[in-house]
């Protein structure tokens, strides 16, 4: 990857016929994360001695580390400084819009704001709601994008895409993908206290509510009310409405979708196990125009890298630093630069930021819940829970969705629904040992190599 920032050319000077080619920010994106996972404690002595007796055939070195270097952590934190350096990305924002204005901040997010300011965040001038979505749905061209550090892409989609997983049948979806009530409970309320099951969280809020052109319908539940901009964006629920703003029969806008048994994105007997098992999926990249009935899908770009990641990395490899660490002319210590980083993150979503910096565990924790809400279904979670340490307790937990199995129109189906319940069919069982910490080496692999050792556990 070093070689690869050498000679590859910079965002800067690339050609935009070549705006899907990696960039050498792209690479130095890749040392930031990969440093970020090598200082990270299952693999910097931070196991427990699990894998003490792990080690290489042909001279006893240990795979993993059995003693902490806290310098790796300054490797990370100076990896990430250098992508920052180069001053070529920044959070994407969007500006409030007089003809979709967006819900009214806390008084919890302004009084942060005027605290800590950082002037490109001011939250009287963007929308948090449109500046996350337009990251994700192609509302956005990616040349017009300067968050994306790295993309696969694009794709117009179909029912194998995101938004065509996401969407329902009735919408010309496959209803497949399945998010959990852990994953909904992550994102914080709007004044950015964290998310607690209320006496009336069931009840519905009684009317819509309009805010950033987004629809929340009127019976949707009241645990689904006042969250921050980022649930929004990410999760589809009961009674969620889906635009399809581009489709001319009125039969497929504004579809609010039900996945009880009868509702129109309910278990279907025809299709007896692609269907919402959660109550819960995915909308981060549908875009209100969509629509898979019409193949009416606007082009979109999955980032591989982009520069929420190294600010939220910069964060973590500082707060975990002690003392100092110098490196290619770039020194970082644990200092007010994490809020810096972190801050901009929580007022991109609305959020409010943190005045001061916390004690060391504190921060480690708003850190992790940032990175959990923050890149819900970007593909980091699961290397985040192995790397930190925590996989064995998050997927030992009981998968826990709405009651899809209550029957919609019958007196009861609003409580019966949003009644929390383990969901213990084929999609929902799982479990995680120590030895998926790694995956096997083929056994074909270790029958032509007499040097190569098998992962722990296998």
């Amino acid at each position: 990857m070093e070689r690869a920032v050498e000679n590859l050319p910079s965002r800067a000077s690339r050609a935009q016929t070549d705006i899907s080619f990696p960039v050498k920010e792209a690479a130095m994106a890749a040392i930031s994360r990969v440093r970020l996972y090598a200082a990270s404690p299952w693999y910097n002595g931070g196991s427990g001695g699990l894998y003490s007796d792990w080690t290489r055939k042909s001279d006893g070195a240990h795979f993993i580390s059995q003693n902490k270097d806290n310098d790796k952590w300054g490797k990370a934190a100076v990896a990430a400084q250098r992508v920052i350096n180069t001053g070529l990305y920044e959070l994407h924002t969007a500006k409030i819009k007089a003809s979709a204005p967006p819900a009214p901040l806390p008084a919890t997010v302004t009084a942060a704001y005027a605290a800590r300011p950082i002037a490109q965040f001011n939250p009287s001038a963007i929308d948090p709601y449109s500046s996350f979505a337009e990251v994700f749905n192609g509302d956005v061209m990616l040349r017009m994008n300067d968050e994306i550090i790295y993309s696969s892409g694009p794709t117009q989609g179909g029912q194998d895409s995101p938004a065509g997983i996401a969407m329902t049948s009735n919408m010309g979806g496959m209803n497949g993908l399945n998010l959990t009530h852990d994953v909904a409970s992550a994102f914080y309320m709007a004044d950015g206290t964290p998310f607690s099951m209320q006496p009336d969280a069931t009840d519905a809020i009684g009317t819509d509510k309009t805010f950033s052109g987004y629809t929340l319908n009127t019976d949707a539940a009241k645990m689904y009310d006042n969250r921050e901009m980022r649930f929004y964006v990410t999760m589809g629920f009961q009674y969620c409405v889906w635009p399809g703003t581009s489709a001319s029969n009125a039969a497929y806008r504004n579809i609010v979708t039900n996945y009880g048994i009868g509702g129109n994105a309910g278990a279907n007997p025809a299709v007896p196990v692609d269907y919402n098992h959660t109550g819960y999926t995915c909308k981060k990249y549908v875009h209100p125009d969509d629509m898979a009935n019409t193949g009416s899908i606007k082009i979109k770009y999955f980032p591989v890298f982009r520069y929420a990641e190294i600010l939220l990395n910069y964060a973590e490899a500082l707060n975990e630093l002690d003392g100092s660490y110098s490196e290619d002319g770039i020194t970082v210590t644990r200092n007010d630069e994490i809020l810096d980083a972190f801050n901009q993150i929580r007022y991109r979503a609305g959020l409010p930021g943190l005045i001061t910096l916390p004690p060391q565990g504190e921060m480690r924790d708003l850190i992790k819940a940032e990175r959990r809400v923050e890149f819900a279904c970007e593909g980091r979670r699961y290397h985040d829970l192995r790397r930190w340490g925590d996989a064995y307790e998050a997927y030992n937990k009981p998968v826990i969705g709405m009651n899809i199995r209550a029957v919609s129109g019958t007196d009861n189906f609003r409580t019966a629904f949003h009644t929390l319940t383990t969901i213990n069919d084929d999609k929902g069982r799982r479990y995680f040992d120590y030895k998926n910490y790694f995956w096997p080496l083929p056994k074909t692999a270790l029958n032509n190599n007499s040097n190569l050792v098998q992962n722990p556990g296998w």
